[in-house]
């Protein structure tokens, strides 16, 4: 599968822009939703369980300390550090994300602005890790899963929810700084040649799909506040790039959840 991969300023450029329209129209997760039920109407409750769902995979100790790899505006860190009593450290490459991640009134918390692919932090610093939808954004996979590796403690848990290849295509739509997923298979290899043990792997695809309908749904109801938006590039992107990458991943992608444990790195 070819696609354009997005450097990190255009990556973070896009999430500067775009953090307080996403936020309006998807809430302050920014991430899909969960339905293992069904579809129901609230799409926040449907965003929250996979956090949830994260968290409970990650299982943290109270006390111990967890990096959240591309944290947007905060939400799930939030609910992770409520619920489970950890102490998360975020981070983005946006620096209006982390301004209103770093808004929140949790002393559990804490927000910086960081590359993944060049993390801030000592060798084994964390006790666990979460990045959810965020992996997709890395240039340089294997150097972001290096730096997790790195900053965890051996035998840390990394939990994992992201996009993967579920059809091959030809080319990925243009205009979104996406870098295409990689097959599940893939995406499994390279964790473990990051030096993660893969413990479980979950395949939640369709539980996660009602997300484009709302995703459509809501780019329909409020076009109006891309007039916000001053880079008209970006705002293109999100009247044109976001419904064409829907109905792309409605065919070619699917979504899941992978539990892994930081080992040895393979040389």
């Amino acid at each position: 599968m070819t696609g354009q991969a997005f450097t990190a300023d255009e990556v973070a450029e896009f999430y500067d822009e775009l953090e307080k329209v996403l936020s309006a129209w998807l809430g302050e997760s920014i991430h899909y939703g969960y339905w293992p039920d069904g579809p129901d109407e609230d799409f926040t409750a449907a965003q929250d369980r996979l956090t949830h769902l994260v968290a409970a995979e990650l299982a943290p100790a109270p006390g111990s300390a967890v990096l959240d790899v591309g944290c947007g505006t905060g939400r799930p860190a939030e609910l992770i550090a409520r619920a489970r009593g950890c102490a998360i450290t975020g981070i983005s490459l946006s620096a209006q994300q982390i301004e209103v991640a770093a808004a929140r009134d949790l002393p559990l918390l804490r927000f910086e602005r960081a590359d993944a692919v060049d993390l801030p932090f000592a060798d084994e610093s964390f006790d666990g890790a979460v990045a959810v939808e965020s992996l997709l954004h890395m240039p340089d996979l294997p150097a972001a899963l290096a730096e997790v590796h790195r900053v965890l403690r051996p035998g840390a848990r990394f939990a994992v929810a992201d996009f993967v290849e579920r059809l091959p295509a030809d080319r990925a739509p243009d205009g979104l700084p996406l870098t295409p997923p990689p097959p599940l298979d893939d995406l499994v290899g390279l964790l473990r040649a990051a030096g993660f043990g893969v413990e479980r792997v979950q395949d939640i695809s369709d539980a996660t799909r009602p997300t484009y309908d709302v995703m459509l749904a809501a780019i329909d109801a409020r076009r109006a506040t891309l007039d916000a938006i001053p880079n008209r590039r970006i705002a293109d992107q999100v009247q044109h790039a976001i419904p064409a990458l829907a109905a792309h991943a409605r065919e070619h992608t699917g979504y899941a959840v992978l539990t892994t444990t930081r080992g040895d790195r393979v040389a």
